[in-house]
Parts: structure tokens; C-alpha cells; sequence
């Protein structure tokens, strides 16, 4: 029996997992790495990002016959916007998107998008340009290092949707043209049968005692008697907790989460919940952030003027986000706190 002879509920259903279906991650970066670039090469704050151009699986069912770009676009019309996203996070080589991308959201809202995080350890057949794109510290504060790229995964996603496919003509436009009500972090179990010394620095580098000391503190993220996705999860919560702070240095980092996620980012660990923020809560519990030194009272009032044009914009944004409103992406003040 031919395809277009099966009932249209069955074509539906084939059609439906072949094209919705999550792609199958690389086994490792070396499979990868031909096809990988920049998202958004020149900018250099997103340079630890490494993607792989995602495939569009509808295209060539479309061109196979009339009957089969109509079943396909019922197919797309009924697909939601749950998305996912594999991370490989490879030491001193910086993350590596595989997205699957079944249809681009047709409105600014997202249902959800879940990202699996797995950590590898660099092999000598990467090519140059990955090396040192993304050096983690120990003690990386909100604006440097590692917590600066994992901010930056998710400042990408919620300027460019899925699959950071619609970069901003402007490196520095901090608007937010996208609300995903939930987002999911899994850090998975290494799937590389390596000990993973450190999650920080690759076995090379940590074993020849070539680091320095901003690497080598914080003793857990090198004891392998922890498990390296434990190890890793804790240095990532870590780092979100700085931006989640939400003080006078990390205000500027940690508002597009309160821009651009309407309910809850929930941190796993294997599949098991790990830690959840309720991001409408901490939108209540704000405050001003205190600046730590005495300064001129023409700055302080800069400052306060910044910030309280944003958050007045913010409460509007997100009472529309509330209802699934259209907003308006465009923040009032393109600096908030500095």
C-alpha cells in the first residue's frame, strides 16, 4: 500500500514523528565540529556559542507531491512551541547547540524550551578555532568568564528564538522580542567514558598543574568522588544564583530573565528536579539594587531614573505576558543600573 492510500489519521501520525521527532544529538564534538560556527559571528560577547545549523525536516516532505506539503502543513499548524535544545559543553571550547526546530514560534510566546546539558573533554583533533572560546574560573564573578557564557546562552535564545535564528542587527539591543513560560535544564551524565578530573579545565591542563589559581579553587569541582554532572549542575546554579541576585552588578545581566520567562526555569540533574526559580515571584520581591559605594548625587540619580523607567516597563510587559498579550519588546532605557 502506498503512502497517500493510508487513512489520513495514520499519515498524520508518521508525518508527525518524522518531522516533530527530537534530532538525535552528536555522539561527540570530533562528529560534529565540520558544520559548527558562530550564530552570530563578529559580536564578541557571543563568542563561546558553537551551533549547528538546524535542519529542516518538513522542506523536503513538502516537495513530494501536493497531498504530501498539505499533510505537512497540518503537521505544522498542530506543533506547538515546546523546544529542545542539546548543549555539549566542551572544556575550554564552549557550548555546542544542536536544536530541534520542527516550526518557529508564530507569536513572541514559547510554552517551553528544554536544554540537556552534557560535559566533554577536548580532543586533540578539534579544530583551532574552538580552543580557549570559553575558559571557565572558579571564582567567576557576574560579568566575566564562564557565568558571563551561560548568561549569554540565555540571552540568545530569548533576543533569537529557538535555534538563535534571528540575530539583532545591533550587538548591543537588549530588547527581548520572545516569553517562554518555562524553561528546563537537565545536566546529563557524561556519555565520554573519560574520569573528567575537573569540570572546569580539561584533564590535560589539570593534571601538568599548568593552571592558575583562579582555576583551581573550589575544591568540588575537581573531586572526582562527586559526580562530574553533579559538579557541573552546582557550578551552573552557582552562576545563576549571581545573575538571580539581581544587585547592582548583575541587575544588567539577570533582567532578561525577568524579561523574557513568565513562569519558572527548573534546574535537573538527570531528570530529577534539582532546583526550580519562580521568576513572577522574584519579579514581586525586587527591589532597587543598593550601590556599594557613596557616589555623586547626579549619578545616583541617573541610576534610579534608569531603572525606574525599566521596571515600570517591565510590570507593563509582563501584565501583558500574563494574558498572552502582544508587548512591546523595546526597553525604555537600553542601560538599567550603570
Amino acid at each position: 500500500m502506498a503512502f497517500l492510500e493510508l487513512p489520513t489519521e495514520l499519515r498524520q501520525r508518521i508525518l508527525d514523528f518524522a518531522i516533530c521527532s527530537r534530532q538525535t544529538p552528536p555522539e561527540s564534538p570530533s562528529a560534529s565540529q565540520r558544520d559548527r560556527s558562530n550564530p552570530r559571528d563578529g559580536f564578541w560577547y557571543d563568542y563561546c556559542i558553537w551551533q549547528l545549523p538546524p535542519k529542516n525536516l518538513a522542506l523536503p516532505l513538502m516537495l513530494v507531491s501536493r497531498q504530501f506539503c498539505a499533510d505537512v502543513q497540518k503537521v505544522l499548524q498542530l506543533f506547538g512551541t515546546n523546544y529542545h535544545v542539546d548543549i555539549m559543553f566542551v572544556k575550554d571550547c564552549g557550548f555546542w547547540t544542536t536544536w530541534s526546530i520542527p516550526a518557529l514560534p508564530r507569536t513572541q510566546y514559547i510554552d517551553s524550551v528544554h536544554a540537556t546539558f552534557r560535559i566533554f573533554e577536548p580532543t586533540q583533533d578539534l579544530d583551532e578555532k574552538f580552543k580557549d572560546s570559553l575558559c571557565l574560573n572558579a571564582y567567576d564573578e557576574g560579568s566575566s568568564g564562564g557565568i558571563l557564557g551561560f548568561h549569554l546562552l540565555l540571552a540568545a535564545l530569548l533576543r533569537s528564538g529557538p535555534g538563535f535564528l534571528e540575530p539583532s542587527s545591533n550587538a548591543f539591543d537588549p530588547s527581548s522580542p520572545y516569553a517562554i513560560k518555562r524553561i528546563l535544564i537537565d545536566v546529563l551524565s557524561p556519555t565520554d567514558v573519560v574520569e573528567h578530573s575537573s569540570i572546569i579545565a580539561s584533564n590535560e591542563e589539570f593534571h601538568t598543574n599548568h593552571l592558575d589559581r583562579a582555576r583551581v579553587l573550589k575544591d568540588h569541582l575537581h573531586d572526582v568522588q562527586i559526580a562530574p554532572d553533579t559538579r557541573l549542575a552546582e557550578h551552573v546554579l552557582w552562576g545563576f544564583r549571581m545573575l538571580w541576585d539581581l544587585n547592582s552588578e548583575s541587575l544588567e545581566y539577570g533582567a532578561i530573565v525577568l524579561e523574557g520567562v513568565r513562569d519558572t526555569i527548573d534546574f535537573m540533574v538527570n531528570g530529577e528536579l534539582h532546583t526550580s526559580f519562580d521568576v513572577a515571584e522574584r519579579v514581586k520581591t525586587m527591589q532597587m539594587p543598593v550601590h556599594p559605594w557613596t557616589e555623586p548625587p547626579a549619578y545616583a540619580l541617573r541610576r534610579e531614573t534608569g531603572y525606574r523607567k525599566w521596571r515600570k516597563w517591565l510590570d507593563e510587559r509582563r501584565k501583558l505576558m500574563d494574558q498572552g498579550l502582544v508587548f512591546d519588546p523595546k526597553r525604555p532605557v537600553q542601560v538599567i543600573y550603570l
